[in-house]
């Protein structure tokens, strides 16, 4: 075996000695900050790229339904060719940035890994570089292997490169002009390694721009030999930088063709960087993290964190650390863009994490809420200035982790108590079915159990869980009459082939003039469009010429005055007239740049090229203007009572609008109160309402100015200004001239969809008049019956007058906080009614029995059958202080139902109870009391009998009291 002298051996080690102490005092001037920062400049300064802010790492509106990944998502429009004309993206051709990615759900799922070892994040950054149709492989490989060796000075011989080895399969020849590349920047050829599809070839998805992939990998050992640990998941030589280059366009699985425009997507992770930069193989190592662990122990008084892993971590706290750690960015990132805790969608994975950390922060730990507001601080100092939502929302993000530990708490001991209910129904158990666990979610045991405290109350007690059928379960529950469909999903598309027709013909549709309306005294004169053309029609997703009576479709003109729903206003509605026939326009959607117009046929045919008149439901439309003006009074209202609230969105329609908003603060009666008391000084304020059209940088830029987080804004936006500085929003719905036109403005409803989201419904103009109406009369009904109680009249009346009042409450338009206070008022009246009621049932009741055992009766035994009422304690109790010698009989009037029969014994008897349920006599049979020396028993029956039946029941009654004797 071949070996090195000694004296060489020790020069081996001296330099590798070097190296680390080299490494260690760079890790002082490594920040994480500085890392970041110098990836950036490197890029924006020497290389001419233009600096992209982060996405939010909540996708917007037609990006999918899981958290941003990587840092190409808000790239692409311009991977896919889909950049609107006039974008700003439309713009880019290098571009750099710090994405922050999560990495919970889909198809990258870190989360059940953090923890467990040194490298995994749920919350984690991607620094890259990219370039549309600039430079490509070449420019890309000398411009990484200068940051990597210059600016970060990282060792080339501790360097590995891969490039992608070829498919015979899709006849793709290895990247040999990348593995030249590499060696013309003097990469020895040891250090440049081919692999496959599988490590060295990148899809955007099942179809769409694809291509090879160069990866950069750092050897922590140093000595060499690192090539054998590439692409094997060992911890000593790990992939740093991914080169990504997309040159083909995936049109099916075996078919590739090349692009155009050649892309480069690069993404190298920070944490990772950082660790390489700190000398260290974990990426819990460096200064990302270490202020973190540093609070955890000062707090939870714990030993030090000590980067073990597995075994070697004997008291699990090495492992919390880094779940408590991990999960805090994670959660503090996620709120900061405005997504809270959530039963669905990406707000259950948010839910999910921030009870982990409890969990973390309680059992292991052993702290309260302290801790993790503690560490939320610590991660606004960390990421704060590069992200500065963040630093914005500090305290909000501390609101909503304490509400959720307050409310996780409810949920362990309400859940724990569920599980136990469910467990002794189930017995001797070891397994929850996935029926079982859907019962517990359902609320069938009294209380929904979240998922994860199922399966966290399962494990504690060694209960293996199909989660699998659970999962079918709910999916199918879903699917079933309990699901809300999404319309939007609902609304016809156009497939591909139409739309290139469209295209090519050049059809398009001006609908600016559904903004071309004048208003005198309230009064709205709408613009008729002239001289319009019907240009395509589609029925059953096909163009044709010609649509007939009774037939649906979509009908395209060269221009319009019907609005096309968008920004949560409804579409318009209303009427087409051409020579030859006409229709009803139900809905008008806009789909991909073009205005349909829902027509059904009701009379001749419409033709394509024919003339036509469209005749717009003017009063819906102003009802819609109305409400969607009111819309913005309310959201600017909110603000001033919740500081934190955040618009998610709206529904706007003729006849009421809905405002969702988040907030971890509560909307009071009082606090709804004043909301609408400030729309309604606004409307009457008079207050002009303007609409003008700039860029969206312009628009961004005015003070105050609202947008919906995460809306896809087009680069020309309408700004609604209302009042001096009433309002200010990005908007392109349709608005009344001046807020006096809406009237009048009411809160009707508040419904919290779930943790920390609110639902706002209200009407206007005529609906919150006639609301106000319903208002007065409630109060005046109340009122009466309230007088009439106190001066103990028309008692006849009472309860119907009762089930009048809450008929009102539950089914009139009334004010949200009439109707919550008036509620409470009610339901104390009725409280107040019922208990008169019973002292005047008592007293008759025992008037009538000390009346009848007055006159003379047959066989010793008293009959009464005009009992009104089959309240057995109300009964008891009324003939409690009457004297009884005899037995008596006491039957319920025929008409009331269940029938009660109640039998009195002024004696003891041992076993005329167990005789009377031998008896034939129908129904429930009870001893209802059994005190002093008087027996009572009842017979209740939910079947009415007749008067044989009744004749029959009394003579065996009368027997066996007789015989009982």
């Amino acid at each position: 075996m071949f070996c090195l002298p000694v004296r060489q051996k020790v020069i081996l080690k001296s330099g590798y000695r070097s190296h680390l102490i080299k490494m260690n005092r760079l890790k002082h001037v490594w920040r994480s900050q500085i890392v970041r920062q110098s990836f950036i400049d490197y890029f924006k300064n020497q290389q001419k790229h233009q600096f992209v802010p982060s996405s939010s790492v909540i996708p917007k509106k037609g990006e999918g339904t899981y958290f941003t990944n990587a840092g190409m998502n808000q790239f692409r429009p311009l991977f896919l060719g889909a950049v609107p004309p006039g974008s700003v993206m439309a713009d880019y051709k290098r571009v750099v940035n710090s994405q922050k990615c999560i990495r919970v759900g889909g198809k990258h799922n870190d989360l059940d890994d953090v923890g467990h070892d040194l490298s995994h994040h749920t919350f984690f950054e991607m620094l890259g570089n990219w370039s549309f149709g600039d430079y490509f492989k070449k420019e890309a490989c000398n411009m990484a292997y200068k940051l990597l060796t210059e600016v970060y000075r990282l060792p080339p011989h501790r360097l590995y490169f891969t490039y992608f080895s070829g498919e015979k399969s899709l006849n793709l020849l290895p990247d040999e002009e990348c593995r030249t590349i590499w060696l013309e920047l003097g990469i020895p050829n040891n250090q440049i390694l081919p692999f496959g599809m599988k490590d060295n070839f990148w899809d955007m998805g099942e179809t769409g721009p694809c291509g090879p992939c160069t990866e950069i990998h750092y050897d922590h050992i140093g000595k060499g030999g690192g090539a054998s640990l590439v692409n094997t998941g060992s911890a000593e030589v790990v992939e740093i930088w991914n080169l990504v280059f997309m040159q083909y366009n995936r049109e099916s699985e075996q078919c590739l063709r090349k692009l155009t425009n050649q892309h480069v997507d690069t993404g190298m992770g920070l944490e990772r960087m950082c660790a390489v930069l700190h000398g260290t193989k974990s990426n819990y190592r460096t200064d990302l993290f270490t202020p973190l662990f540093d609070t955890i122990h000062k707090i939870s008084k714990v030993p030090v964190y000590g980067d073990k892993v597995g075994k070697d971590d004997t008291t699990g706290f090495d492992t919390a650390y880094r779940i408590l750690a991990d999960h805090t960015r994670m959660i503090t990132a996620t709120i900061a863009d405005g997504l809270l805790p959530d039963r669905v969608g990406l707000g259950s994975k948010v839910r999910h994490v921030m009870h982990r950390a409890i969990q973390q922060s309680i059992d292991v730990f052993h702290c309260d809420k302290t801790l993790l507001l503690a560490l939320v601080d610590q991660v606004s100092n960390s990421l704060g200035e590069t992200y500065p939502e963040i630093a914005k929302n500090n305290q909000k993000i501390k609101d909503v982790i304490s509400l959720t530990e307050d409310n996780y708490k409810r949920n362990i001991e309400k859940g724990t108590k569920a599980f136990n209910k469910m467990m002794n129904r189930e017995g001797d158990i070891n397994k929850l079915t996935g029926n079982m666990m859907y019962e517990l979610h359902d609320g069938r045991y009294g209380y929904h159990v979240p998922i994860d405290l199922i399966l966290d109350l399962a494990a504690e007690r060694n209960l293996q869980v199909d989660e699998v059928e659970f999962e079918s379960i709910l999916q199918s529950k879903k699917d079933g009459s309990g699901h809300t469909p999404d319309l939007a999903a609902d609304k016809q598309t156009l497939n591909a082939d139409v739309l290139e027709k469209l295209r090519c013909d050049g059809i398009t549709t001006d609908d600016s003039y559904k903004y071309r309306y004048t208003s005198k005294d309230k009064e709205y004169e709408f613009e008729n469009v002239q001289g319009i053309t019907i240009k395509g029609m589609i029925c059953n997703r096909v163009l044709t010429k010609r649509l007939e009576e009774g037939t649906t479709g979509f009908v395209i003109v060269d221009k319009t005055n019907f609005y096309a729903e968008n920004g949560g206003q409804s579409s318009d509605n209303g009427q087409i007239i051409t020579k030859t026939g006409q229709g009803h326009i139900t809905d008008v959607q806009m789909y991909k740049g073009h205005i349909l117009h829902n027509v059904k046929v009701t009379q001749g045919h419409l033709l394509v090229d024919d003339d036509a008149q469209l005749l717009l439901n003017q009063d819906a439309r102003k009802n819609h203007m109305m409400n969607h003006t009111a819309t913005h009074l309310l959201n600017s209202a909110i603000k001033k009572i919740l500081v934190d609230a955040q618009q998610n969105g709206s529904d706007i329609q003729a006849d009421k609008l809905s405002f969702d908003l988040t907030s971890v603060g509560t909307l009071s009666l009082e606090n709804i109160g004043k909301i609408e008391d400030t729309v309604k000084h606004c409307i009457q304020d008079s207050c002009t309402v303007d609409r003008q059209v700039m860029s969206l940088a312009q628009a961004m830029n005015i003070p105050g100015v609202v947008s919906l987080q995460n809306e896809v804004y087009p680069d020309e936006v309408s700004v609604i200004k209302i009042g001096d500085d009433v309002s200010t929003e990005l908007c392109c719905g349709t608005h009344v001239t001046n807020t006096r036109d809406i009237v009048d403005f009411c809160i009707t409803k508040l419904s919290g969809v779930s943790q920390g989201k609110k639902r706002v419904t209200c009407v206007t103009g005529d609906r919150a008049t006639q609301a106000a109406k319903n208002k007065t009369l409630l109060e005046e009904k109340y009122k009466q019956l309230e007088n009439n109680i106190k001066s103990l009249h028309r008692s006849q009346t009472w309860t119907q007058d009762v089930k009048d009042i809450y008929k009102m409450l539950r089914l009139e338009l009334l004010p949200k906080v009439t109707r919550d206070v008036y509620q409470v008022e009610v339901d104390q009246l009725q409280s107040v009614i019922r208990t008169e009621l019973n002292k005047q049932m008592a007293k008759h009741i025992t008037q009538l029995v000390e009346s009848e055992l007055s006159t003379e009766f047959d066989k010793n035994i008293k009959i009464i059958t005009t009992l009104p009422t089959n309240d057995i304690k109300l009964v008891v109790k009324s003939i409690k202080d009457v004297e009884i010698s005899k037995p008596i009989i006491l039957m319920s009037v025929q008409h009331i139902s269940p029938s009660l029969i109640l039998i009195c014994l002024p004696y003891k008897s041992k076993d005329f109870h167990s005789k009377l349920k031998k008896s034939a006599i129908p129904g429930k049979i009870s001893q209802v009391s059994s005190t002093g020396d008087r027996d009572i028993y009842s017979i209740i029956n939910k079947t009415l009998p007749s008067s044989d039946n009744l004749q029959q029941i009394q003579n065996t009654l009368t027997n066996l009291i007789m015989n009982n004797r």
